[in-house]
């Protein structure tokens, strides 16, 4: 009778670990489901916007482009960003790519951040696009830009796809110094220092 009685118990508490068990795993499976929505509401919530672009770097085989994204959460949920990634397109044409590490940055909410993110592509390829630009569009000297990116945060992503123009006062002449890396067979002169390569405006054309 005592064994019985002893072993009615082991059960009576095993059924109640087991209990507690799927209470714990339920629980923590609801509060997870709740950080993701959470997390993709303040994502959805969180506006993006084209704050800056230059030519950093034009040497003769690449040319390295910085965007500046300014992010703001406009939702009541802080959010932790991992990361962000996009393809960067010039007059339409893919051009190169990036994915940079945010560092678990936390944005509180209505709180504003500023990211910068490096683009390399070739200059070949740029001066390209650019002779191609001019021999149609001489007179407006700007450039369209539209970018298909992801920002990233507590394991979850939203797609941006903002799009603008940056506007070259000097496109020609930055044209012609490109050229003349190439003619002359110069590795070393980065004209992107130069005043021709200024970028002077940068207007949203995103709806």
């Amino acid at each position: 009778e005592i064994h019985e009685r002893l072993v009615g118990s082991e059960m009576c508490i095993r059924d109640r670990m087991n209990k507690a068990v799927k209470w714990l795993v339920g629980g923590g499976l609801l509060l997870w489901l709740y950080n993701k929505f959470a997390t993709a509401t303040a994502l959805m919530k969180t506006n993006i916007e084209v704050v800056g672009f230059r030519f950093f770097s034009i040497k003769w085989d690449y040319t390295t482009v910085d965007i500046d994204f300014q992010l703001q959460n406009l939702s009541q949920n802080r959010v932790v960003l991992n990361g962000i990634q996009f393809s960067l397109y010039l007059n339409g044409t893919f051009v190169g790519s990036s994915s940079q590490s945010l560092n678990n940055v936390v944005l509180e909410s209505y709180q504003t951040v500023k990211v910068r993110a490096r683009v390399s592509l070739k200059t070949s390829k740029l001066l390209s696009l650019l002779n191609a630009y001019l021999a149609t569009n001489a007179s407006k000297y700007h450039i369209d830009v539209s970018i298909n990116g992801r920002l990233g945060a507590n394991g979850t992503s939203y797609q941006f796809t903002p799009s603008f123009y940056v506007r070259i006062p000097s496109l020609v002449s930055l044209v012609e110094m490109i050229k003349n890396l190439f003619s002359s067979g110069d590795k070393v002169t980065d004209v992107a220092h130069d005043k021709d390569a200024e970028v002077t405006e940068i207007t949203s054309t995103t709806e």
